[in-house]
């Protein structure tokens, strides 16, 4: 909008002439303000009004804000899913997607894939039972935290751990957040991440052992609690940023807390009104009038003097005594509320009503394939720019440098990881639609048995070995009509030949 335009849309009014004609600078400021103020106001994200007067908003950085705010939000969050139902079962179902059995890694070398599978059955540090349980566990973390560290642990020959090194899992409450200063070496430390001059990572300072611990034990036998700086080349800090330059990360749930929790308030209050509704509250009256006191005579069914009610009791009154009991009316639309609220919830949590809830009461196949479809997409996404880079490739990345420097130079390095299989709701269907791809060459056999999560390489193993199997046995699953599909009949005559 060029200036003339301006001009004619906020003309000056009396008090802008006068204050022009004492103080011409002080004019000309307040008409670009009243300029500026006419522009935003194009916008009703930002016009200011009765309908905007409690809208409060923030213009601090991703950092100010997370620092403020990340404490309270990670023990919200972790109570949300220690005590809600819907918050677990979020937090269950989001890893079963994104790791579920495993993230396997498939080496194009033979002699590096047996090393890895070695190593990966030792790989834990925490005592967990393989490296998938590693994944599995930084996903939970990750998704209850908004974050996760992952720390590389030498070890020695004897150990028995070949390259000589495991993963431990820490939660990102190890990091000293109140850490925030410049560093000697024109760097600087935001929440306890250290950077250099040019921004990069340089090192995390932590506390040696949880500060919720009641314990002041730390490892080692080390006494107290200061936090130390450690490498980064020890250290992967697995997050999402939303926002460039946010350095920690906030919880999945963090959208869904407060209505999680008026839910979890309303739910109270309708189990309160249940039992008051049990209980009957009623009056009793007497001819005696105001003199009426309750007697000996009232009594429940133990014998009891009665002046308060519970479910189940039984009144005995005097003669002439009349009993009028209180009915509370219901309140309704309590299963609608709860309803929407869930919603909202699986909204936050990035995931379909139905999976969250098991509730399929008002869904059809189509809107819940949509639904399916809709959430591979945030599950893919999660695991090829969060869990595979961070927790997986950061590890392979780990276990080929001290391969090399221990073992000598490794000539393939190259692999791929394959996630688990993400099952649709019609595998006819989509069977069909996969030999279509096959068929017209969109995609390969490898990449095929890839995205279902198998390793091609040992699955044609598997075939070969169990067809001679089947052969030697003379049992056959298959007609020949669907072994020979896709072929000519002269391809296999020729074959047959």
């Amino acid at each position: 909008m060029s200036p003339n335009t301006t001009q004619q849309r906020v003309k000056p009014n009396a008090l802008d002439r006068v204050i022009s004609w004492f103080d011409p600078a002080a004019g000309f400021r307040r008409m670009r303000f009243r300029e500026a103020e006419s522009i935003r106001a194009s916008y009703d994200a930002a016009r200011t009004g009765r309908r905007t007067a409690n809208w409060a908003t923030s213009g601090a950085s991703a950092n100010s804000e997370i620092a403020a705010a990340q404490p309270l939000s990670r023990d919200r969050s972790r109570d949300l899913i220690r005590n809600n139902p819907l918050g677990s079962n979020a937090q269950g179902k989001w890893a079963d997607s994104i790791v579920g059995p495993g993230i396997l890694c498939r080496w194009e070398d033979p002699a590096v894939q047996e090393k890895w599978d070695a190593w990966t059955k030792r790989a834990s540090a925490d005592g967990l039972p393989h490296f998938e349980a590693v994944q599995y566990l930084a996903c939970e973390s990750e998704f209850e935290s908004g974050e996760v560290l992952t720390r590389y642990r030498s070890r020695r020959r004897s150990d028995g751990i070949w390259p000589p090194f495991q993963i431990q899992v820490l939660e990102a409450d190890h990091l000293d957040t109140a850490k925030t200063q410049p560093t000697d070496a024109n760097g600087y430390i935001i929440h306890g991440v250290e950077f250099n001059a040019v921004g990069k990572r340089v090192a995390y300072w932590l506390f040696e052992h949880h500060p919720g611990d009641s314990s002041s034990v730390g490892m080692r036998g080390s006494v107290g609690n200061a936090s130390k700086r450690v490498d980064a080349a020890e250290i992967r800090h697995v997050y999402k940023p939303s926002r460039p330059g946010q350095v920690r990360g906030v919880p999945r749930l963090v959208s869904t807390t407060a209505a999680a929790k008026d839910t979890a308030d309303w739910e109270d209050a309708e189990i309160v009104r249940k039992r008051t509704e049990a209980c009957i509250a009623a009056a009793v009256t007497s001819p005696e009038g105001d003199d009426f006191t309750f007697t000996a005579q009232v009594m429940d069914a133990n014998g009891n003097q009665v002046s308060t009610f519970e479910p189940g009791m039984i009144l005995k009154t005097k003669p002439g005594e009349e009993v009028v009991w209180n009915n509370p009316a219901y309140a309704g639309g309590y299963d609608d509320y709860k309803t929407s609220r869930q919603r909202d919830f699986a909204a936050g949590a990035k995931m379909p009503f139905e999976l969250l809830t098991g509730n399929y009461s008002k869904s059809n196949y189509s809107s819940s394939r949509m639904g399916v479809v809709a959430y591979e997409r945030t599950v893919v996404s999660t695991q090829w720019n969060v869990i595979i880079p961070l927790v997986c490739e950061a590890a392979a990345e780990e276990f080929l440098r001290l391969l090399e420097i221990l073992d000598g130079p490794i000539a393939n390095k190259r692999h791929e990881w394959n996630p688990p299989a993400f099952n649709l709701l019609d595998r006819l269907t989509e069977a069909k639609a996969d030999e279509v791809e096959l068929r017209t060459g969109k995609t390969s056999w490898p990449q095929l048995v890839s995205r279902a999560g198998n390793d091609p390489s040992k699955l044609i193993e598997q075939i070969e070995e169990f067809a001679k199997r089947l052969k030697k046995a003379g049992v056959s699953f298959f007609n020949g009509q669907d072994l020979n599909m896709g072929k000519s009949q002269q391809d296999q005559q020729q074959e047959e030949q």
